[in-house]
């Protein structure tokens, strides 16, 4: 801490972020800017009844306590009143990083203590030349975008000016089921994203240890499509009830929200999903097809991938997510681009928009599609459990 800034090692800034991710003015800040904070606190040791702020003065500086403990007074009347004993851990005068009001209480140390201090200037500017920075990558990766290479200089700035750069935690949702409608285009810069749709998929329990899963009754208009269906035996949907219901896992089960489910678990053992027994008449309409062979008729919630979406793709830009009650979440870190939908109207650049909502649905699977490819899928895993299973077997037997 005693080494001057700017001459710190990595260990050394490592030891000092933690102090620095504690300032709630930093929770707005981008991870960029508060990386570059350990750069320039300053480090203080203090002898027992020193000062460090005096009520009335300009709040010029942070302080955050590293060691030691400090009393908060204040004067009334002429009279000192102490408030607050701050410990360890703790800081004061955050305010003086956005104004430069008076300080409205004094603090005092009340034994050797040891403090990093943030002086405002040198904060903004490390603000400003983030600023700067931010408004550069902003303009080199719009002008290197597809979509937007061809934009005048002038119009180019009005987008760089209103786009803001976001960053998203791994698994943390971007846009939920059951949102507004979003008023702003999502690009991403780095990482990957994936839309996701939740999906009640009917799951049948056959006589024979197998079971048959398929997209809601609700969604075909009679019974009777299953005529068209290759043989129980060979159809794609028919999975052999020994291999479990190992899923992928993004393509995870859910618990439903019906009030006659019941909770049970994968053969996996890691996450909980729950069933909701369809309409007696639902039942028994399948148990005629299937030749009295099913044994019971349950509905299971899963989460199907309609896209994945990579650098330079983006989202939003259509109604889709909005029609289709999707998620978009970060399959990992991810860094996007927001852009708000109203500029494209203001610079009449409408057929810019609908061209790109055009490639966004064309790259994005319908839920049948999207299902389809999870049996494929399903089946695959099974089949590799299948084989390894088989090779056990052989192996033990010798």
């Amino acid at each position: 801490l005693t080494v001057q800034p700017g001459k710190r090692t990595t260990e050394m800034l490592d030891l000092i972020r933690p102090y620095i991710n504690r300032l709630k003015c930093c929770e707005t800040l981008n991870g960029k800017v508060r990386s570059q904070l350990p750069n320039i606190v300053e480090y203080e040791c203090l002898d027992k009844g020193r000062f460090i702020v005096k009520q009335g003065d300009a709040g010029e500086s942070y302080y955050l306590i590293v060691s030691g403990t400090v009393d908060v007074m204040i004067e009334e009347g002429g009279a000192p009143k102490y408030l607050n004993i701050l410990k360890s851990g703790q800081g004061f005068g955050e305010v003086a990083l956005v104004n430069k009001g008076p300080r409205t209480a004094s603090i005092i140390t009340k034994e050797p203590t040891e403090l990093l201090r943030i002086d405002r200037d040198q904060f903004h500017e490390v603000l400003r030349a983030s600023k700067l920075q931010e408004i550069a990558r902003k303009q080199s990766f719009l002008r290197t975008h597809p979509s937007f290479h061809a934009l005048p200089e002038d119009i180019l700035k009005k987008f760089v000016d209103n786009a803001v750069i976001k960053d998203y935690k791994p698994a943390e949702m971007i846009i939920k089921v059951g949102e507004e409608t979003v008023d702003h285009i999502v690009i991403v810069i780095s990482g990957e994203c994936v839309v996701e749709t939740p999906v009640s998929l009917d799951y049948y329990k056959l006589k024979d240890k197998r079971f048959f899963l398929d997209l809601p009754s609700s969604t075909r208009p009679d019974i009777q499509r299953y005529n068209k269906l290759p043989p129980v035996s060979s159809d794609k949907r028919i999975f052999a009830q020994t291999q479990g219901h190992s899923c992928s896992s993004r393509i995870m089960s859910t618990p439903t929200k019906s009030s006659s489910s019941s909770c049970s678990r994968n053969s996996d053992g890691d996450r909980p999903y729950a069933t909701a027994q369809l309409e007696e008449e639902a039942v028994s309409r399948y148990r005629d097809y299937f030749r009295n062979d099913v044994k019971s008729v349950t509905s299971r919630q899963y989460h199907l991938i309609l896209r994945r979406i990579g650098p330079k793709e983006y989202f939003s830009v259509s109604d889709f997510i909005a029609q289709n009650k999707c998620n978009v979440g970060a399959e990992k870190k991810v860094e996007c681009l927001l852009l708000p939908k109203i500029l494209f109207q203001r610079f009449n650049m409408l057929s810019v928009l609908e061209d790109m909502a055009a490639i966004e649905l064309g790259s994005t699977l319908t839920v049948e599609e999207a299902f389809e490819r999870f049996l494929r899928r399903r089946h695959w895993e099974m089949y590799k459990k299948k084989i390894v299973a088989d090779v056990l077997k052989k192996m033990s037997n010798r």
